[in-house]
C-alpha cells in the first residue's frame, strides 16, 4: 500500500511538464482531455475516440506541443471507457509505446464492448430481469452495437496494479464507474489525474457492467462510493479531471457526489409503496422525463442506488415473476 504523501498546501503545483489535449468525442459529455507528460519516458494519458475529428484534434495537441504521434513511449489509461481508450491501438502501433492501465482494461473492455450475440444476451437478460418493459427493452435494442466500428483490441503491456508507480505517479485503483479506474497522483508535482473517478460538474455514475464468466455482476455504486471514501482520505492537491476544467479541494467534490446519491436515496424511499420498486420503476420515479436512448444510464443510477440502500440495511429484494424488485424491510413479504 502506497502511503498517503502528504503535499504542503501552500505549494503551487508545478505542471509545467503537463499539456492538456482537449479532444472531441461523440458523447453528449463533450471533450474528453488528453494529457501528454513531457517527462521522461514520453507519455500520453488518456487518447480519445478514434473518429477523424478526435484523431485531428489530438494530433494536432501533439504538433503544438512539438511531438509526433511515434516519439510516444508510453501510453497510460485512466479507465477502458471508449472515450478515453479509442485511439490506443492507432498510437500503439504508430510509436511502438507500452501501454499501461489496470491489469483488467483488456479483459472488462472486451465484455463491456463485444457487441457480440453472448454481450446481447447478457444485456438483454439483465434488462428484463430489471423490469424494463419488452416494447422499451426492443428500441434500446435496435442501436445496441452502434459502437462497435468504433472498437479495436489492444493488450495492456505494462498492468499497474493498485499501489504501484509509475514514472512520478503513484496508482491508486478506485473501482466504480467503471472496473478499471485508477488515480495518478504526482505528489512530487502537487496534482492528481483524476480521469473519471472525480469530476466536478458532473455526477461519475457507475454503470451497470457484465461481470466476467463465474463472478457475479458487481454492485457497482456501492464500490464506487467505497473509492470515493478511500480518495477523500489521500492528499491530491491539484485535480485534473478528463472532463471540465481543473479544480482543487477535491474532499468538497467527494462530499458533493456523495451528497448527490443521499438526495436520491431519499427520492426513492419517499416514492416507495408496499409493493416495492423494480430498478426500471425506481429509474422512472428518479428521471420521470427520460427518454428511451438515456434508459440503460437511468437504470444504471437506480440500480446503484437501490443495492446502496440494501447493502445499509434499509431495503431488501427478491425477484418475483423473473422481476428484482426491493422492498422496504417492513414491508417485504
Amino acid at each position: 500500500m502506497i502511503p498517503p504523501r502528504a503535499m504542503p498546501p501552500a505549494r503551487v503545483p508545478d505542471v509545467t511538464k503537463l499539456v492538456p489535449i482537449a479532444v472531441p468525442t461523440i458523447f453528449p459529455i463533450g471533450d474528453v482531455w488528453a494529457f501528454l507528460w513531457m517527462g521522461e519516458p514520453l507519455t500520453l494519458i488518456d487518447t480519445g475516440v478514434d473518429t477523424e475529428e478526435g484523431r485531428a484534434a489530438l494530433f494536432e495537441g501533439l504538433r503544438q506541443s512539438g511531438v509526433a504521434p511515434g516519439d510516444l513511449r508510453r501510453i497510460i489509461v485512466t479507465h477502458h471507457h471508449l472515450d478515453h481508450v479509442g485511439m490506443v491501438h492507432r498510437l500503439a502501433a504508430l510509436s511502438g509505446a507500452e501501454v499501461c492501465g489496470h491489469p483488467e482494461v483488456a479483459l472488462q473492455r472486451r465484455l463491456g464492448y463485444a457487441y457480440d450475440e453472448a454481450h446481447r444476451r447478457y444485456y438483454t437478460g439483465l434488462m428484463e430481469e430489471l423490469g424494463v418493459p419488452p416494447e422499451v427493452l426492443d428500441e434500446i435494442m435496435l442501436n445496441w452495437g452502434a459502437l462497435k466500428p468504433m472498437i479495436a483490441d489492444f493488450e495492456i503491456t505494462h498492468p499497474l496494479p493498485d499501489a504501484c508507480t509509475i514514472g512520478p505517479f503513484a496508482v491508486y485503483h478506485v473501482p466504480g464507474h467503471s472496473a478499471t479506474d485508477v488515480l495518478l497522483v504526482n505528489a512530487e508535482d502537487g496534482y492528481t489525474i483524476t480521469g473519471d473517478h472525480l469530476l466536478e460538474k458532473v455526477n461519475p455514475n457507475p454503470m451497470l457492467r457484465r461481470p466476467p464468466p463465474g463472478e457475479a455482476r458487481a454492485q457497482c455504486m456501492v464500490e464506487y462510493e467505497a473509492s470515493l471514501r478511500r480518495s477523500r482520505a489521500l492528499e491530491l492537491g491539484l485535480c485534473f479531471p478528463s472532463h471540465g476544467k481543473p479544480f482543487d479541494e477535491h474532499r468538497r467534490v467527494a462530499d458533493a457526489i456523495l451528497a448527490q446519491h443521499e438526495r436520491r436515496n431519499e427520492r426513492i424511499l419517499a416514492r416507495i409503496g408496499a409493493e416495492g420498486f423494480s430498478p426500471y420503476e425506481a429509474s422512472k420515479a428518479l428521471y420521470p422525463r427520460q427518454r428511451v436512448p438515456d434508459t440503460f444510464l437511468c437504470l444504471s443510477v437506480a440500480t446503484g442506488q437501490l443495492e446502496l440502500l440494501e447493502s445499509r440495511g434499509v431495503l431488501g429484494s427478491q425477484r418475483r415473476e423473473g422481476v428484482l424488485r426491493y422492498f422496504k424491510r417492513e414491508d417485504r413479504g
